[in-house]
């Protein structure tokens, strides 16, 4: 088979690898400026994507046309060679400081600039000035910290839209490292998975699996953009140094020109001397941040002299209420700033809690995560009929658990510690409930002995939960409950709300404070410990309102009451514990920067961009997978109403006011 490589300086390395991984092919390469008028000659041309004009051209008057996102199988004429296409891998995640100029400039080390140091020249700053701009709070104030995730997503969006695994892809290179050595050089592992993706859709079995371990990686005799020091200690990646190294194009045996900080500003400063400030056009420098960077000195040169200095001076962007909220779009605006722990596709997700943690669940399945059901829903039960009966919304048929007191006592009932003595209650309809999941069976239960079948079964998957699990997500909702007297059993629902009777000298109302609910969680934690040590917990705050209140006061003063003493002791167990973390659900959904955008009408039930936010920084931030939220094209009434419905939760709480 005679292949034809189309591209840029990717396309070498690309190239190679093919040749490695499919000996008995013929691999030709050529440059997008090289001449195209035989390529009908080969049996797959891979070209690049936005290879240009003058091969689109000739293309379309050979008959051959570019396919559609990922249609590998256009129709072509007879005899036509075959027209993949392959992605230009570009990210400036770990290199936000790069720009190109136009008309181009040659810069000490290549085509690419820092605009730091264009924007400093521009302004009359020495060397010493900028090079004192090269630190933390300045890479915040002009958005550098902001450029990974928005790399990754685009990136990812690019490949899919070739009909490359885009976030199979851009998770697999940002567990490597930096894989890139500048702004439109990947490493060479980077094109050898490029290579394997075309290979499959060709359907030539590589001969050779890892060929970035015996090949040159030739992107890296071009230039090499470091990454700077504090951008790599915020990625988590380990010392690194400022040290930009100059390409060496094909003289790759002779030893690199290397400049560290001040050689490569003074030779930037230099090239720039070349052109006056009018001439060198770039758009970076519109950004309103570079508009004054000698104010950035200056703040330097005052922090230094004052005494005493501000212990705010050089926080991060996100520990600023103007520069986190009020200068951030809606949708930008990211809460969680890191993750405590990282989750693998590999680990099993147990969630339980509040209606609001369905949305976790749901978009952790959807999003290809190991979500974990213990209990099932029965063979040959219609996908309709279990989830009416609770299968599937959580890890197992609890229904909703909305205080920390219902999850130990879960725990305890699972192991046989604690034996309530309310055991079913009678509905109004004569037919029976558990008292613990009152509403996992829409019609009740025949009998008191189904429902002790029912619980046995379900309390025994509730066991293999809790022992499995890698992951375990609670989401708190409630600090009002009832509960037994006699024994301290608490119930999701009061007695007659769903099914039994209130009885005022059987039962009575509370309402859990902080240190109820943090030695709630931290009795479950360690017993959780005692069958399953290496379990994670991710503590959340459902963002929900009360449906009603017991107090004696107005349901808004109820609310907020609730919240606050949830989400203080969510917090305080998080910080005691390395594995416990709190994630912010609570705050993004309720938070004001989105002007209530995130509830629907009733300013309860959450609307479902609201949900895609949090869920988006969940992924971001606790799992290596990127989120591409995009709204829907399409405008099809069908399909608005089958993403309506998908929004829709189990909320046991709504009973109480019907």
């Amino acid at each position: 088979m005679k292949i034809v490589v189309i591209g840029n300086c990717q396309g070498i390395v690309l190239s190679n690898c093919l040749t490695l991984m499919a000996p008995g092919h013929k691999i030709e390469r050529r440059l997008v400026t090289d001449d195209m008028r035989d390529l009908e000659a080969h049996d797959v041309i891979l070209m690049q994507r936005g290879g240009g004009a003058k091969i689109a051209k000739h293309l379309e008057a050979s008959g051959l046309t570019a396919p559609a996102a990922g249609n590998w199988d256009a129709p072509r004429p007879a005899h036509a060679p075959r027209l993949l296409f392959w992605p230009n891998v570009i990210f400036n995640g770990f290199h936000p400081d790069v720009v190109y100029l136009d008309p181009p400039l040659v810069s000490p080390i290549g085509n690419e600039h820092s605009a730091i140091c264009l924007a400093a020249w521009k302004q009359g700053l020495s060397v010493d000035e900028t090079r004192s701009l090269f630190r933390r709070d300045v890479f915040a104030a002009l958005g550098f910290f902001q450029y990974f995730d928005d790399a990754r997503s685009w990136l990812a969006i690019q490949l899919h839209d070739l009909g490359f695994p885009g976030e199979q892809l851009v998770e697999r290179w940002s567990a490597s490292g930096c894989f890139m050595h500048e702004v439109v050089h990947p490493k060479i592992h980077v094109l050898a998975d490029v290579a394997h993706v075309l290979m499959e859709k060709i359907g030539i079995f590589p001969a050779i699996r890892n060929p970035e371990k015996l090949l040159l990686d030739r992107l890296q005799n071009g230039p090499i953009w470091p990454l700077y020091p504090p951008l790599s200690e915020a990625l988590g990646l380990g010392p690194s140094e400022y040290l930009f190294k100059a390409g060496v194009g094909e003289n790759a045996w002779l030893p690199p020109t290397v400049y560290d900080l001040d050689s490569f500003i003074r030779a930037s400063f230099m090239r720039f001397e070349q052109a006056s400030p009018e001439s060198l056009q770039c758009a970076r420098l519109d950004n309103g941040a570079y508009n004054d960077l000698r104010a950035l000195v200056k703040s330097e040169i005052a922090g230094d002299r004052a005494q005493p200095v501000s212990p705010y001076t050089g926080l991060a962007d996100y520990q600023f209420w103007r520069r986190a909220i009020e200068r951030t779009p809606q949708e930008k605006v990211d809460p969680v700033v890191s993750g405590k722990f990282k989750i693998t596709k590999a680990e099993r997700i147990a969630t339980a809690g509040s209606c609001f943690a369905q949305h976790i669940s749901r978009t952790l399945g959807s999003s290809g995560f190991n979500y974990y059901i213990a209990e099932s829903a029965p063979e040959g039960m219609s996908a309709e009929d279990g989830l009416s009966r609770n299968f599937g919304i959580f890890s197992a048929r609890f229904g909703n658990i909305y205080t920390a007191r219902q999850l130990v006592q879960l725990f305890d009932r699972a192991y046989g510690r604690f034996c309530p003595m309310d055991t079913e209650w009678m509905r109004t309809d004569g037919r029976w409930a558990d008292p613990f999941r009152p509403t996992v069976e829409p019609d009740g239960f025949l009998s008191e002995a189904d429902v002790e079948r029912s619980r046995e079964a379900h309390l025994s998957c509730v066991r293999s939960m809790f022992e499995s699990l890698h992951v375990f997500i609670f989401t708190l909702g409630l600090t009002e409950g009832w509960r037994a007297k006699h024994d301290g059993a608490v119930f999701p629902l009061a007695p007659g709300v769903a099914a039994g009777c209130m009885d005022f000298e059987r039962y009575e109302f509370i309402n859990f404070g902080v240190k109820d609910i943090v030695d709630d969680l931290n009795s479950f934690i360690r017993q959780l410990r005692t069958v399953n040590p290496g379990a994670k917990v991710i503590l959340t705050v459902s963002p929900v309102p009360l449906i009603a209140t017991y107090e004696d006061r107005h349901v808004l003063v109820s609310t907020t009451y609730s919240k606050s003493t949830l989400r203080v002791a969510a917090e305080e167990v998080a910080s005691h514990h390395h594995d416990v973390a709190y994630f912010p659900s609570y705050e993004v959904i309720t938070g004001a920067f989105n002007r209530g955008a995130y509830f629907e009408a009733d300013l309860r039930s959450i609307r479902s961009d609201g949900v895609e936010h949090v869920m988006a920084l969940f992924l971001r931030h606790y799992t290596n997978t990127v989120t591409a939220i995009r709204k829907p094209e399409s405008s099809s009434i069908g399909a608005w109403m089958e993403a309506e419905e998908a929004q829709k939760v189990v909320c046991d709480e709504i009973l109480m006011d019907t």
